[in-house]
């Protein structure tokens, strides 16, 4: 039970919680009956390995914050629905909220991701697998060169996973030097990144590079040429 706000014993936060939880399924099963008319919504979550290569893999599950022993597919299939890598349901109960996917793949593997639901429609992209070998797996290198313009100047270099809506890792930053040479180093995951390079606030060219941990991932030569600021 809850106690007074005037007494000197302090709440039980774990009670507030449930009754929260149980609060908010609640709130949902009486929209799935009574908003019949709402607009629908979709959220996309596409499915990737380290190369790019997109995945069969489909929506077994949707479950609220907290409430994971909770289906929402199986209790509520009138209010919330999948197909493939995408989950339906109308734009005024879900948004502005964290609900649990889980995806499994041909195979019986099983991904699970939280997703906060922000606009609709909505992609969440996420990333299974990485490419590793032995070797140094605290610092990865991205290097190589770049030709076709004169690099004075403000001239910079980006790298960020291409996919992975909940990836952990931050971009990198560098600088692309008077020759064109270019390197970057992090602790970063052998996956499939996005490099731009870019001058001052302009971006000039982006690239898809696989990088794998455990080894010097030269990419050679990028050729700028007509793209020049």
């Amino acid at each position: 039970m809850f106690l007074n706000r005037n007494s000197d014993a302090p709440y039980d936060i774990s009670v507030c919680r449930i009754v929260y939880r149980s609060l908010w399924l609640t709130m949902l099963i009486l929209a799935g009956v009574l908003q019949t008319h709402a607009a629908v919504c979709s959220l996309e979550v596409p499915v990737y390995d380290a190369s790019g290569n997109k995945l069969a893999f489909r929506v077994s599950r949707v479950s609220p914050e907290g409430k994971r022993e909770i289906n929402l597919l199986t209790v509520m299939p009138n209010l919330v629905s999948a197909d493939g890598s995408r989950i339906s349901f109308p734009d005024d109960t879900l948004l502005r909220r964290v609900i649990v996917i889980t995806l499994e793949g041909a195979n019986g593997q099983k991904v699970v991701r939280p997703i906060l639901l922000m606009q609709c429609p909505q992609r969440a992209s996420v990333r299974v697998g990485e490419f590793e070998l032995y070797g140094d797996v605290l610092y990865v290198t991205i290097r190589g060169r770049a030709s076709g313009c004169r690099f004075s100047g403000d001239w910079w270099i980006r790298a960020m996973p291409m996919f992975g809506a909940n990836s952990s890792q931050l971009a990198l930053d560098g600088y692309v030097q008077p020759d064109g040479t270019f390197a970057l180093s992090g602790q970063i995951q052998g996956e499939r990144y996005l490099v731009v390079f870019g001058k001052d606030k302009r971006p000039v060219k982006a690239i898809g590079v696989d990088v794998t941990v455990g080894k010097d991932n030269n990419v050679g030569i990028v050729d700028l040429a007509g793209s020049c600021p």
